[in-house]
């Protein structure tokens, strides 16, 4: 017999499309609404200061860092309530899925060498983006506090 706890969390359908010039990610949440969260960057490379910071009242939360090298990356959560999709650039980027540290991700590279990453936690969808490596970007990634 399930727990409770198992039986209230969201149950969340992740479908993905491959279309001529673009890639469709499509989370779907039948069971759950999502309620306020706070996101907090754990992890911020050296030498990377905020550009944009989240705006508390919108409903999501979106951050720009960058360096003095030009170097840049974006964190954006949004929460998932009844169907969310995203749509990524196929047309000059490529995709692959990966495992990181059991979460199951997209990860993209993009033709000017940027790289994104994006995946879904409970009622959450992820996208972190930049113009690191694809280790930094997953350093990122694994310190994105929720609460």
């Amino acid at each position: 017999m399930l727990p409770v706890k198992a039986v209230r969390e969201a149950v969340i359908t992740t479908l993905i499309e491959w279309h001529d010039k673009f890639v469709s990610v499509l989370y779907v949440n039948d069971e759950s609404s999502v309620t306020t969260f706070h996101i907090t960057p754990l992890y911020i490379p050296n030498g990377f200061s905020p550009v944009e910071t989240p705006d508390e009242n919108s409903g999501f939360y979106y951050a720009q860092f960058s360096d003095s090298h030009n170097n840049w990356f974006d964190i954006l959560v949004i929460p998932i309530e009844n169907t969310q999709e995203t749509f990524l650039d196929n047309e000059f980027s490529t995709y692959y899925s990966i495992n990181c540290n059991g979460i199951q991700a997209i990860w993209g590279i993009m033709s000017d060498g940027s790289n994104t990453l994006l995946w879904e936690r409970g009622t959450l969808s992820f996208q972190v983006c930049g113009n690191l490596d694809l280790t930094e970007l997953i350093k990122i990634s694994e310190k994105i506090g929720v609460e």
